[in-house]
């Protein structure tokens, strides 16, 4: 599902994971210039501009699988293997995605995507086995809901999954939520979030914005300035 935690997935295995990491969403990118706009990603992150490094990477005229493959040679030379975590790989044709796989050597690719048939076909051509995020189950809710001081029988934790299709992210939310304006009582926050979700698009987005309404209105309104 979207918003289903792929990216904050990434992000948690890459706190506790040694190495580089670079992320880069694909999305609204075309597959044939992906390659092009990575390669600007990895120079700019890891080349030296005093030593002509980045003009030496990015030739004139080279396609942006021909620069990909210098830059993947140049990491290597470097010591440095980085880990590119593809977001929304599921937007891309598997031959796209195949190209930047076969234009490097070094470097290692986690491509995030949701279930489809080009991420199928992925699979299947470069012999890989998908790795499913499947949601919580009852034990792992109830846990969630314990840390966060929390109570709930578990029938409302199943309650709890119904309204979150039991993804982390909204889970804990959820029960984040049941402590500082339900008192911890899960089965009141359900009741109330049920009571609406007619009227916005997901019981997941009352969830969230729910709770940023409860944040303090110095939080809420703070900006971040270069």
């Amino acid at each position: 599902l979207s918003g289903a935690g792929k990216t904050a997935w990434a992000a948690q295995s890459a706190i506790h994971a040694a190495g580089e990491y670079v992320y880069y969403d694909v999305g609204d990118v075309p597959g044939p210039a992906i390659a092009a706009s990575l390669v600007r990603e990895l120079a700019a992150q890891w080349a030296s501009g005093e030593r002509g490094e980045v003009r030496q990477l990015l030739l004139p005229g080279a396609t942006g699988v021909e620069s990909l493959g210098l830059v993947d040679a140049y990491l290597n030379e470097s010591g440095v293997h980085p880990i590119v975590v593809i977001d929304n790989a599921h937007r891309v044709s598997a031959a796209d995605l195949r190209t930047l796989v076969a234009a490097t050597r070094f470097t290692r690719f986690v491509f995030l995507a949701q279930p489809s048939a080009s991420m199928s076909e992925f699979e299947a051509t470069l012999g890989v086995q998908q790795e499913v995020l499947n949601g919580w189950g009852l034990d792992q809710a109830a846990a969630e809901v314990l840390a966060q001081g929390a109570r709930a029988s578990a029938s409302e934790i199943g309650r709890l999954l119904r309204l979150t299709g039991g993804l982390p992210l909204y889970v804990s939310t959820a029960a984040q939520l049941s402590t500082s304006q339900y008192g911890g009582d899960i089965g009141a926050m359900c009741s109330s979030v049920e009571a609406q979700t007619n009227i916005v698009s997901t019981a997941q987005e009352l969830i969230l914005a729910r709770l940023f309404d409860a944040l303090p209105e110095n939080v809420r309104d703070c900006r971040s300035e270069e």
